[in-house]
């Protein structure tokens, strides 16, 4: 997978400085995973119904960031930014109609992949690619979990 370290939050707004309208789009897989691993692995990485738990909160986090800056945000987080099928394409043009910018919590090629899809919008991503992270997880029900000692980031194991 590749793994992303989230902006800080003055870059962010840098960026999407001026606009009116901003819509959240979370990447379930690459990113979800690391914002786990940026929580200390605390968190699931994926909980059964609740989904894709670490960027979900993000998200709801960065809702709130913009809501003191009085930037009205819609939010929808998706399975693999990086490979969207006709039928994905088309709910992502759907619901970021009315938004002139949209912010994925994606890696850059889940950014580039929309930047293709919504070419009259500014596409923005909130997380900067940082390399590769490979690891064992556990399992237990529906919940998959990071060990720390079973995580590999660019090939060095993990410390955090």
């Amino acid at each position: 997978m590749i793994y992303s370290e989230p902006k800080s939050d003055e870059a962010l707004l840098g960026e999407i400085a001026g606009s009116k309208k901003v819509f959240l789009l979370g990447c379930s897989l690459c990113a979800n995973f690391s914002y786990c691993i940026r929580d200390g692995l605390e968190s699931p990485a994926w909980a059964g119904l609740k989904g894709a738990v670490s960027v979900k909160k993000e998200v709801g986090r960065l809702k709130h960031v913009l809501a003191e800056h009085g930037v009205p945000a819609g939010s929808v987080t998706m399975l693999a930014l990086c490979l969207l099928t006709k039928e994905k394409r088309l709910k992502v043009i759907r619901k970021t109609d009315e938004y002139d910018t949209v912010v994925t919590l994606s890696c850059e090629i889940g950014r580039q992949n929309l930047a293709d899809i919504l070419e009259d919008k500014r596409v923005v991503g909130a997380m900067t690619n940082k390399g590769f992270m490979r690891a064992i997880v556990d399992k237990d029900g529906l919940t998959y979990r990071f060990e720390k000692d079973r995580l590999w980031i660019n090939n060095k194991q993990y410390s955090g």
